[in-house]
């Protein structure tokens, strides 16, 4: 039997007590945090390539999530017809960004051109046209815009004003920050790739979280394997229909919140190097984005065929039985893959002298390659520590590994008898490893190097992982392809699911 007493009143207070935190809490949550004055623009001048060269001077320093950067090099090029390049950096000091090598593009022009300097042009709100696309700018506080010279609309605008529900720019080491206007009626499509309940296409109060995370796609608001910071916005404009696209080329983690009628950007590194598209079809959009980040690689034809991959196949007796089931059920199968299952303890490159024995996959690819199908193996980023592993002697011997900052070996790995670099029990407490500003990584503000390497590791060249993290796939699929093309010079076949703007250029990109 059900009691129909009341609940005492002491238990009564305490729970809607804790309803009301609750409330108070989420409500207080979706509030954006205004942080300093932005920047003052001091000069501009036009540069011999046709752009324009800018120093702009913080108004008002303050420490949330670090000192900021007091003098910035702004530089906006017209690059093309459709294109334009809105680029923001330390006007003092070289900061990471997109190597020019791995993504190769138009470079601004170097530092401390402008600081000290009077500019040719009075610090006036003034316009820089293209044939499509107009740049303009407030000068104190520092804001930019960017319209459409056919019918005026405003495709960006980083303004603010004090009934805005975000602030002006934030240049700080680790912490970047800007925003934009949107029309309340924009459909913006992009910003990949994570989780969402409502699919591509960007919802009001969704978080969106970029960088790149092995992590299932079971969960909801949740960054995945590939790190794409640009959308895609179609407008209605009495009806007709207009499409552009942003790219914010930067490799860091960032968070991007859509309010509806703005945008803002969070990113814990890098520069702004932003890139308009001006469209004004989506065919078009796709068109001018891909002139710059390089078109999709041709395929071999075979590619184009049936695959049939799956962790499992525990031997070459299973791999042998699939592809013959495939022939008795009359489907065509064209390429049959393995994942690390035919390695030896997962290590890279080695086959497992039980399971897979070389002689009989030999002799199983003889055979169907004579039937015309392809035979595809996996292979992971990570080399095995063992000293008797020939692949991690001869890394050792030419110094490719990933190290501590201070100089160790930092060893890494994906299964069993592999050794993780600083799993998530003792990640080190560098600023690299514990940012001042939380990204929403694995969609639950887990720290950066969760169930990857240390943000404090260091690359070849010094370059760390905390800036190249997320282009480390990419760079990976850039020197497979260079490598396949050298062997027989033909058309190689990459799959990759760790990708980057630029990675269609090199490989496919697919999640499993």
């Amino acid at each position: 039997m059900v009691s129909s007493s009341p609940l005492p009143p002491s238990l009564l207070a305490i729970f809607l007590a804790l309803i009301l935190c609750v409330v108070g809490v989420k409500s207080t949550s979706t509030i954006p945090t205004k942080i300093g004055k932005g920047y003052s623009l001091i000069s501009i001048e036009e540069t011999p390539d046709g752009g324009l060269v800018g120093h702009l001077q913080v108004k008002q320093k303050n420490n949330v999530y670090g000192p900021d950067i007091p003098h910035l090099q702004l530089y906006v090029k017209h690059e093309t017809e459709d294109r334009l390049k809105v680029h923001i950096t330390d006007a003092e000091k070289q900061r990471w960004e997109v190597p020019y090598n791995l993504l190769p593009r138009e470079q601004p022009p170097s530092l401390k051109q402008t600081i000290g300097r009077s500019g040719k042009n009075p610090i006036t709100v003034s316009e820089y046209s293209g044939r499509e696309l107009i740049f303009s700018y407030t000068a104190d506080p520092f804001g930019f815009a960017v319209k459409r010279k056919s019918n005026g609309q405003t495709i960006f605008n980083s303004s603010a004003d004090q009934s805005d529900p975000y602030g002006n720019l934030v240049f700080k080491d680790q912490y970047l920050e800007i925003s934009t206007r949107l029309p309340k009626d924009a459909s913006l499509y992009g910003l990949g790739e994570n989780t969402q309940p409502h699919g591509i296409k960007l919802y009001p109060n969704d978080p969106y979280t970029l960088y790149t995370t092995d992590i299932s796609a079971i969960n909801l608001n949740s960054d995945l394997y590939g790190s794409h910071p640009v959308y895609m916005d179609l407008r209605n404009v009495k009806g007709v229909a207009y499409a552009h696209a942003v790219l914010l080329l930067n490799s860091n983690g960032m968070d991007v919140f859509y309010r509806g009628s703005s945008l803002t950007y969070k990113v814990i590194g890098g520069v702004f190097d932003f890139y308009f598209f001006a469209g004004p079809s989506p065919l078009a959009v796709v068109d001018q984005y891909t002139a710059l980040i390089g078109r999709p690689a041709p395929m071999p034809y075979w590619a184009l065929g049936f695959h049939q991959c799956r962790w499992g196949y525990h031997n070459l007796s299973v791999v042998e039985d699939v592809v013959e089931n495939y022939k008795k059920a009359q489907i065509p199968l064209d390429v049959i893959w393995n994942d690390d299952d035919h390695m030896d303890g997962h290590k890279d490159f080695t086959l497992n002298p039980n399971n897979y024995p070389r002689p009989k996959l030999l002799a199983f690819l003889e055979k169907i390659h004579s039937q015309g199908m392809k035979y595809i193996v996996i292979i992971d980023p990570g080399i095995g520590v063992n000293s008797s592993y020939g692949v991690y002697q001869r890394g050792l011997a030419n110094d490719v590994f990933i190290k501590y900052e201070e100089g160790k070996q930092c060893p890494t790995g994906t299964g069993p008898g592999w050794i993780c670099c600083l799993d998530c029990k003792n990640i080190t407490k560098t600023r690299w490893d514990d940012p001042p500003y939380k990204i929403n990584a694995s969609g639950l503000q887990v720290p950066i190097g969760f169930k990857t390497i240390a943000t404090s590791a260091v690359h070849y060249n010094g370059v760390l992982e905390y800036d190249a993290h997320s282009i480390y796939g990419f760079s990976q699929s850039v020197a497979t392809h260079k490598a396949l093309q050298g062997l027989e010079g033909k058309r190689p076949f990459i799959l990759s699911r760790s990708t980057f703007v630029g990675s269609g250029h090199y490989c496919c990109t697919l999640d499993w």
